[in-house]
């Protein structure tokens, strides 16, 4: 064989050795000639972590590994590590973050799930990494760039997560351009670069608004953090209701009171 069709087969029995046995990857709804991108953010007081997975489909990384392995003789199982620590690096910087108009380097955490693995169609890629904020700072501006694959199209599925503590109600994934009201996207599935960039403000709660939300989690035994969207956490009622409550009772207690000087005017 000639060099190149030999670091092609070679790339196919590293592939296949690595696709045998492995669980299946929980793949996007879309055809196989696009990339997934799923982007967990979650957001506390004082730092933001992304639970990021990239799937690519097989193809994709058969070429890949076939220039890899070009100047390898005998791939071996440390090879394909290799391979899969450069594809973490490269998906890694690939997602950049910037608070206040800075750009923040991540620190990785240990990924929970299988990586450089994956089924027939993609393998997955998974990281977790995380940030510090500033808790002394009332409010931090958050700016998400995903430029990986940025040559081709990718689907997208981004959540924003937050705890009792955050106002996050500011994210572009459920404001328009122009930072109106939009349609929330926060766990669908988009295909294109809308969300390639992904933006919104940290805002610490008062004490007031933290209880709220901690008792309205607590009454409905949810636990924090937990997926937000335009409304935020939402205390034990509707925040209309609890308004309309306190202003029954204020009536209430402005009828008894009149009622009281009434009878003792007479």
């Amino acid at each position: 064989m000639g060099p190149l069709r030999t670091a092609w087969w070679q790339a196919c029995v590293a592939v296949a050795g690595l696709l045998a046995g492995s669980r299946p990857a929980v793949a996007h709804p879309f055809d196989d000639g696009l990339a997934g991108h799923r982007l967990k953010l979650t957001i506390s007081e004082d730092y933001v972590q992304a639970d990021y997975l990239v799937e690519e489909p097989v193809p994709w990384v058969l070429r890949d590994l076939r220039a890899f392995l070009a100047g390898v003789p005998q791939p071996g199982a440390q090879d394909q590590e290799r391979y899969t620590q450069r594809r973490l690096e490269e998906f890694e910087g690939g997602l950049q973050l910037y608070v206040d108009g800075e750009r923040t380097e991540w620190g990785r955490l240990p990924w929970a799930g299988d990586n450089g693995v994956g089924d027939r169609q993609f393998v997955v890629y998974g990281l977790t990494l995380r940030a510090p904020l500033d808790a002394s700072s009332p409010d931090q501006a958050l700016h998400l760039l995903d430029v990986n694959h940025s040559d081709v199209r990718v689907a997208r599925m981004v959540e924003v997560w937050g705890d009792a503590t955050v106002d996050l109600r500011g994210c572009s994934l459920w404001t328009d351009p122009e930072g109106g009201p939009g349609e929330d996207y926060s766990g669908d599935w988009v295909v294109g670069d809308r969300f390639a960039e992904l933006r919104l403000t940290r805002r610490l709660q008062g004490p007031l608004s933290a209880g709220w939300a901690r008792l309205g989690a607590s009454m409905r035994k949810e636990t924090m953090p937990q997926k937000v969207g335009p409304a935020g956490i939402a205390g034990p009622t509707p925040p209309w209701k609890a308004a309309g409550a306190m202003l029954a009772i204020v009536g209430l207690i402005g009828v008894a009171v009149a009622r009281r000087l009434r009878g003792g005017r007479g």
